[in-house]
């Protein structure tokens, strides 16, 4: 179980070690996204909090115990002034590439995207690896706050371009994927993989009213509408591997829809750009992540996700 202790400077700690198996990645998630949501992290940045660890866990599973028994894997979390430090420690061997990993694949520099700093380096008493992570808590003073972070969503996308995922898709990292972009910086977020026969088909949705709130019925629709129209954005991004910006307008709607009807209701979602980005295998892409916005939101600029 968790254990809470007093530390100078108002800090709390968290402690929680498991076996290094794959049971372990949504449990040690799950624990640590309550404790830390009890101290008064909301949604928004807890979302960015459980998608970094899931990915650093996943790492630890499954690259530092290849040809040998699986040992353990720790998380520990310390609270500070306006930020929580996480460190994802393991006592194996050292991470090397691993092909078949069932996470998201985006690895480090992923996690550097979604933190204030990110460290690397080995774990306690030189023995396996440690992933140090600090986090903008709420307050929200971040320590060596990267420049980048004043428009997270250039982050974020960029990293997905460049890292892209892994030939395994793990449902629970495909949603703090989407919670991570929905709505705090986007108003729709949907992911699709492309099928071994050329088409694509969608695997996670997420819509938000101008609120902030989920829309269920939006992002039912989403799910259920088509992606495989030749300008679909969505497709077109995991076809061709390149990131795909478009405006949304009547003229696009119509393209991208089977008929007038969902293209009214495509447009009555009220969103003004649409970006999808890669995920990549390698050379090779194999889906795309989706994002849109309302007016409001700040378009992707596809120069600087394709630096």
């Amino acid at each position: 179980m968790s254990n809470d202790v007093a530390h100078p400077e108002e800090t709390v700690r968290f402690h929680r070690r498991l076996p290094a198996v794959a049971r372990s990645v949504p449990r040690l998630r799950g624990e640590l996204a309550e404790w830390v949501r009890a101290r008064g992290m909301d949604d928004e940045h807890l979302a960015a909090v459980r998608l970094a660890v899931s990915e650093a866990v996943t790492n630890a599973v499954m690259h530092a115990f290849i040809d040998r028994e699986p040992g353990t894997v720790a998380v520990e979390a310390v609270t500070g002034r306006d930020t929580l430090e996480v460190r994802v420690t393991d006592d194996g061997c050292g991470m090397g590439p691993r092909p078949d990993s069932p996470g998201l694949g985006m690895g480090v520099p992923m996690i550097g995207k979604l933190c204030a700093t990110v460290d690397l380096g080995e774990g306690p008493g030189g023995t396996g690896t440690e992933v140090r992570m600090v986090f903008a808590a709420p307050g929200f003073v971040a320590p060596e706050q990267p420049a980048e972070a004043a428009d997270p969503l250039h982050g974020v996308l960029a990293a997905l371009s460049e890292m892209g995922a892994g030939e395994g898709f793990a449902g629970a990292d495909i949603a703090a994927l989407v919670d991570l972009l929905v709505p705090r910086m986007a108003d729709l977020c949907s992911v699709s993989l492309l099928e071994a026969d050329g088409t694509a088909r969608r695997l996670s949705a997420r819509v938000a009213r101008p609120d902030g709130s989920v829309d269920a019925a939006a992002t039912a629709w989403v799910m259920d509408f088509p992606v495989n129209a030749v300008v679909s954005p969505s497709r077109q991004a995991a076809v061709s591997g390149r990131t795909q910006i478009v405006s949304v307008d009547r003229e696009w709607a119509l393209a991208v829809s089977p008929d007038a009807r969902r293209a009214e209701e495509l447009l009555a979602l009220g969103l003004r750009w649409w970006a999808a980005v890669p995920l990549r295998s390698g050379p090779r892409a194999v889906g795309s992540v989706s994002v849109a916005g309302r007016a409001g939101r700040p378009e992707p600029d596809a120069g600087t996700l394709e630096r």
